[in-house]
């Protein structure tokens, strides 16, 4: 902790002429409390103002400081979030188990000790090093000479000092034209403001009722109320409020409340909904409701993900729905034409093409017992899976196409790591020549590993559609019962088994 070091050195000739060694000596505690285990990952997420600092350095620093491996905040329970706001540094942590807490302080001037007051306040957090610092300033203010603590006394440098945020003066109401024309600056640079109402741009430190603004309505700190910009509504925070915008609404964080922008939606941390008419973007942790009419992108999402064209996201606990829905770990239900994942062990997409890096592909060829002989591709998840195959029959004239979607159940026998596939099958009997008989099939499949590949047998149920009598008698229907619809369509439906090989690529 050469940090904490650093700062406790610094700061012991400024407490030292206040504390004779004989005070120290008394306060001194007689045991000194345990450190905290050290943390060996920490992901850190830099803001895209990173106080006039590489992102790449504060990683580094960070890495070399906490001892520990420094990586994006999606990947490690103990998360740090870095980001400044004119002459204002933000800090925000959570070790996992609780949410963000926030921090803070005034940037120095020079780079050199803005990375420096990053570092101490962050490994401060990550460590708790707070009742070590105290505990290392008693023991050296009792160790140094009277002497020389009353004639040397060493001031913290001002790069490091506090000064408190001032106060915002709350005003119950406003009236304005532009931020240098309104009612509020009366009131000094910071306002909270109960009703504000201007025509073209609003500007003051918090909402707590109602602001309106013709054109751009901003507020340096949170709105807990309404919020309305007739093109741009821009907040730090929503904190139980509603944010409304023509056409962007853009705030850091939704604490609780709804974000609505007419063309996009903008925030980092989302415990409300977001809605945005052509993109909607969680730059962080997502917990509510985010809905895009093209687009929605979130980063995190414990919620519900919905878009009109493609939802994007990175880490995903609940569900989305789409044209397409791409996530990089999936946890939960895709529903979409086209599901992507990269992991995707808890994932169940229900779609016409589900994908996963760490999916299954393989290939099945069976033979079943109404003389129907198939081959059909596999992929997906490793719960969920699409099927494609082809099939004839002897006495059928046309080739069958078909189509499904199937869940894995993985079962155990042994040291072998069988499985149980429940698939339902879509077989179209006379594609070629535009008739619209149909084979369904509800299939239940046992997969048995043998060397390089499996040994597949099961049973299915069988249910025949066509225009044509005799067109089921094909398949050779056993224990068959047969319908005939008022529309004149014959219905048949029998039992079949089937066994086979299954060809797997992974």
């Amino acid at each position: 902790m050469r940090q904490g070091i650093f700062i406790a050195t610094i700061m012991v000739g400024f407490v030292a002429p206040m504390v004779s060694p004989a005070q120290a000596q008394d306060t001194l505690p007689t045991q000194v409390a345990p450190q905290v285990a050290p943390v060996d990952r920490v992901g850190v997420e830099v803001a895209n103002v990173a106080c006039g600092l590489e992102g790449a350095a504060i990683r580094a620093a960070l890495s070399n400081e906490l001892a520990a491996t420094v990586v994006t905040e999606l990947e490690a329970p103990a998360r740090i979030i870095i980001g400044c706001d004119g002459d204002w540094l933000r800090i925000a942590y959570s070790n996992g188990a609780q949410p963000l807490i926030k921090r803070e302080s005034t940037l120095p001037a020079l780079a050199s000790d803005r990375l420096r007051l990053i570092v101490y306040l962050a490994t401060n957090w990550v460590h708790d090093e707070s009742a070590d610092v105290l505990a290392n300033l008693q023991r050296r203010a009792a160790a140094v000479p009277p002497a020389v603590a009353d004639t040397v006394p060493v001031a913290p440098p001002a790069a490091m000092l506090h000064r408190p945020r001032p106060q915002p003066t709350y005003m119950p109401a406003s009236i304005g034209f532009l931020p240098p024309l309104a009612v509020e600056r009366l009131a000094g640079a910071h306002t909270r403001v109960g009703v504000g109402v201007n025509v073209l741009i609003g500007v003051s430190d918090a909402a707590s009722i109602v602001s309106i603004s013709g054109l751009a309505d901003i507020k340096r700190e949170s709105v807990a109320g309404a919020q309305l910009g007739g093109l741009v509504a821009r907040a730090a925070q929503l904190d139980g409020g509603v944010q409304l915008a023509g056409l962007v609404a853009s705030t850091d964080n939704v604490a609780d409340g709804v974000q609505v922008g007419g063309l996009a939606a903008v925030s980092r941390d989302i415990a409300g909904v977001q809605l945005g008419g052509t993109a909607a973007l969680a730059r962080g942790r997502l917990d509510g409701v985010q809905l895009g009419g093209v687009v929605s992108i979130a980063r995190e999402l414990h919620g519900v993900q919905l878009a009109g064209i493609a939802n994007i996201a990175s880490d995903v606990d609940g569900v989305q729905l789409s044209l397409v829905n791409v996530a990089k770990r999936m946890r939960g239900v895709q529903i979409g034409l086209l599901n992507i994942s990269e992991t995707s062990q808890d994932a169940y997409p229900i779609g016409l093409l589900n994908f996963a890096r760490d999916g299954q592909v393989s290939v099945d060829a069976w033979a079943e017992s109404s003389q129907v002989t198939a081959v059909a591709l596999r992929h997906g998840t490793r719960r969920v899976h699409n099927v494609w195959g082809l099939a004839w029959a002897p006495d059928h004239p046309d080739l069958l196409v078909g189509a499904g979607l199937g869940v894995h159940l993985p079962m155990q026998s042994g040291n072998r790591a069988i499985g149980m596939d429940i698939e339902a099958m879509a077989w179209l009997t006379d594609l070629w020549h535009g008739n619209h008989g149909s084979l369904e099939q509800l299939r239940a499949t046992v997969a048995v590993p043998l060397g390089p590949v499996e040994i597949i047998a099961g049973a299915a149920v069988n249910v025949g559609i066509d225009k044509v009598e005799t067109a089921n008698d094909a398949f050779h229907p056993v224990l068959a019962k047969r319908f005939v619809s008022d529309g004149g369509v014959h219905v048949a439906v029998w039992p079949t088994v089937f066994a086979g090989l299954r060809f797997r690529a992974r």
